[in-house]
């Protein structure tokens, strides 16, 4: 379970890092299907996998929220007037010199 979870938390990070919000949704199914297979590749019961699939989801979301948080509190996210139109971000720039 530790193992599911230091690499929820790191996926999550990584996808925070280079992604926006809609790719959250598609990889927690991933997560849930590759969990769920494995889990039962491996003979393991119902409850296992499904606390297995709770919690790896819940590090997976854990991970990408902190690498946003950390990334904008260090400046190191284009999620701001980079990421607006050019006419926005010239505008914006314009009115604050």
């Amino acid at each position: 379970m530790f193992t599911v979870g230091v690499t929820s938390v790191l996926f999550g990070g990584i996808l925070g890092l280079r992604f926006r919000w809609p790719i959250i949704i598609p990889m927690l199914i991933l997560e849930l299907l590759v969990i769920a297979v494995a889990g039962l590749t491996f003979g393991h019961g119902l409850l296992p996998i499904a606390l297995a699939m709770v919690f790896a989801n819940i590090c997976l979301q854990l991970g990408y929220l902190f690498s946003v948080w950390i990334a904008t509190a260090l400046g190191l996210s284009d999620r701001g007037v980079a990421a607006c139109s050019p006419e926005f971000a010239i505008r914006n720039l314009q009115s604050k010199i």
